[in-house]
């Protein structure tokens, strides 16, 4: 490693980072949907259960 140039591990550091970041991103866009889909289902389907009780 100590014979690469600074340019190298400048371009492999943001490599590294811009990796991390879509990953990142990623898991949380995933995250959203599935809640999204969790909230729709409370709301289509238990919530007009819930309200069929009265």
């Amino acid at each position: 490693m100590n014979n690469l140039t600074v340019k190298i591990k400048l371009i492999l550091l943001m490599t590294v980072a811009i990796t991390a970041l879509l990953a990142t991103g990623m898991a949380g866009w995933l995250g959203i949907s599935n809640v999204t889909s969790s909230m729709k289902e409370i709301g289509e389907v238990r919530l007009p259960s819930i309200l069929g009780l009265d």
